[in-house]
């Protein structure tokens, strides 16, 4: 392990192959990156929060804002090296894509169905109460709209 200062704290940063990654769980901040790639998966805090983001050669993808509370039970699930799986701890779990053919930062509370479809069973068998969550409040959205 090799350890680097950034915003003078220190990050440790892992190195894996594409092989070491599928049903990953990530619960510490730090660089992960693949040997045989140029990707890096970076987890960082930011003004009390975390925040997350892939670098590849000279950019970066992720959200702009910090949003995961720092001491929440959060963590990131790499299911390959192009979709990285990352729950708040709270109410929210983030589809973080980075291939050619998808690529952005998906919301549970945004996309709803079409993204809860494709959380692998790793991730959601720690999640039981996010889904019954987001499956009630897309239930009650319907209700609402239908008047019933």
């Amino acid at each position: 392990m090799m350890l680097v200062v950034s915003a003078c704290i220190p990050v440790a940063v892992h190195y894996y192959r594409y092989y070491d990654y599928p049903q990953y769980f990530i619960t510490q901040l730090g660089e992960y990156q693949f040997l045989d790639d140029s990707r890096v998966l970076e987890l960082y805090e930011e003004d009390g929060y975390i925040n997350y983001r892939f670098k590849t050669g000279g950019k970066s993808r992720g959200t702009s804002k910090a949003s995961i509370p720092k001491g929440s039970p959060w963590f990131a699930f790499v299911e390959t090296r192009n979709r990285v799986w990352i729950y708040d701890g709270v109410d929210d779990l983030v589809l973080l894509s980075n291939s050619e053919k998808q690529r952005g930062t998906y919301s549970i509370k945004v996309c709803g169905d079409w993204l809860i479809q494709q959380i692998p069973p790793e991730v959601t068998s720690r999640l039981p109460n996010l889904l019954d969550n987001s499956k009630s409040s897309e239930t009650n959205n319907v209700d609402a709209a239908s008047g019933e």
